[in-house]
């Protein structure tokens, strides 16, 4: 379930503060949660994904890294990038979620190079990242990168009585359920 999607396909633009595990389509297996994100004029989907690549599987070139970050980094920080780096780097990579973590802390890619930042992700074999327990409830929050994962979606009514109220947490268990 999402708060903040765009049926075309791509995530709603947010602030960078709002990106705290980088720039994707935030879903959650708890539905309160979901719920709780949607309110006012925001609307309640069920999104259902196909299993990928988690960014903690995924090593990306250092060297790739830096590319990237010399076109589309702040400029006021690009000198600094190895250092930010130096101690994170194995055998010249590093895996997609350091490399988030770093981005998304150190502010190093703007706001407007959000959708590049995903696209980089993806084209390096990225399609999200896990996180468990994100809100507190024992849930399991997918920030989505790939949106060609995204097998079925439909948007919910706050009203509406779901069969499955909270989802299951593994890839494995959503699969046995159909």
């Amino acid at each position: 379930m999402d708060e903040d999607y765009d049926p075309r396909g791509k995530p709603a633009g947010t602030s960078i503060s709002r990106q705290e595990y980088g720039p994707g389509l935030y879903l959650t297996t708890h539905y309160d949660t979901a719920a709780k994100y949607a309110k006012g004029s925001r609307k309640l989907w069920q999104v259902v994904i196909s299993q990928g690549t988690d960014s903690d599987s995924v090593k990306i070139p250092f060297e790739d890294v830096k590319a990237f970050l010399v076109t589309y980094g702040v400029a006021s920080k690009r000198r600094a990038v190895p250092e930010y780096f130096a101690r994170l780097v194995g055998k010249g990579m590093l895996t997609g979620t350091t490399f988030l973590n770093v981005i998304t802390n150190e502010e190093l890619v703007p706001t407007r190079y959000q959708e590049v930042l995903r696209q980089f992700l993806v084209d390096h074999g990225v399609d999200y990242r896990i996180e468990d327990n994100a809100y507190g409830w024992h849930e399991r929050m997918v920030v989505l990168f790939n949106m060609n994962k995204i097998v079925s979606k439909k948007q919910v009514s706050r009203s509406e009585k779901l069969d499955v109220y909270d989802l299951p947490r593994d890839f494995s268990e959503a699969e046995q359920m159909q």
